[in-house]
């Protein structure tokens, strides 16, 4: 793109995408302030970057098909109370849902998948196994990667609701403590998820890091207990960790660490190993 129509961009955003205090007015008087939109309603909204995080094994990719298995066929394979929030997980809306898996071979998919519910007359997820390619979005030059290229002709064909890239290390290239790195990862990232459309959420799988899961920090703090530099959830508009409970290692909790769109859960949604079993 040149100067001059990056100068065009730029002007163009600046007046089409301000705010002001008369149109505040006008939007409340005529009753046209848009509403909140949500993937999981008063859960995960729509149009944000998040991050999934846990220790490894703790069960994120499994919660992750679950979720994805969910909202593109409307089975509720998650068994919410209709209280968590005072809504189900997507209102019989199903969506469609794009998942790049870097770590879990086609085979274990079609595993995972099949414990998890049954799938005929529903066309709306695809899960593509990228475990012999290299999924870096970035490369050693900082400048984009062809897979980062072929990836965002996809999602701007597919348009999804919702993408997920697991895990986010595979994505990465380079030292994931390095604010200079994740930063510009996580601007690709954002890139990605433009691309699918102005609704289409992007999640990342990730990790906690070993010290706060040892000590036992992940509740205390949850958002300083994601791994890596602190840009990836500084960019990230939305956080969900999932935790084995203190009392039962069967059971998985899990809390929202971070959302600039409601308070922080007080981990009350809980999952024991493959199935959503209460939540208080």
């Amino acid at each position: 793109m040149t100067n001059k129509k990056q100068l065009e961009l730029f002007e163009a955003n600046w007046h089409n995408n301000s705010v002001t205090f008369a149109m505040v007015a006008e939007a409340a008087n005529s009753n046209t302030i848009p509403p909140q939109k949500w993937l999981w309603k008063n859960m995960i909204p729509a149009g944000i970057v998040g991050i999934i995080a846990g220790r490894g094994g703790v069960g994120k990719s499994y919660f992750t098909l679950s979720l994805c298995a969910s909202l593109a066929t409307g089975n509720m394979p998650f068994k919410l109370s209709k209280n968590y929030h005072g809504n189900d997980i997507n209102n019989n809306c199903t969506k469609k849902i794009l998942m790049i898996q870097s770590e879990d071979s086609r085979d274990e998919m079609l595993r995972r998948l099949s414990k998890i519910g049954s799938y005929e007359n529903c066309n709306n997820l695809e899960a593509h196994d990228c475990t012999e390619i290299d999924t870096a979005l970035l490369t050693n030059e900082m400048s984009e990667t062809p897979f980062f290229i072929f990836l965002k002709a996809k999602i701007k064909e597919m348009k999804p609701d919702l993408i997920i890239l697991d895990p986010f290390s595979h994505f990465l290239r380079g030292d994931e403590n390095s604010n200079t790195i994740a930063s510009k990862t996580m601007q690709l990232i954002k890139q990605l998820r433009t691309a699918g459309g102005e609704e289409t959420t992007l999640l990342i799988v990730h990790h906690v890091n070993k010290t706060s899961y040892a000590s036992k920090g992940v509740k205390k703090n949850p958002a300083d207990a994601i791994r890596g530099a602190s840009a990836l959830v500084d960019t990230a508009r939305f956080a969900l960790i999932l935790q084995e409970s203190e009392t039962d290692a069967n059971i998985i909790e899990i809390g929202i660490a971070k959302s600039n769109y409601m308070p922080a859960s007080n981990w009350e949604l809980k999952l024991q190993r493959d199935k959503i079993i209460k939540s208080n």
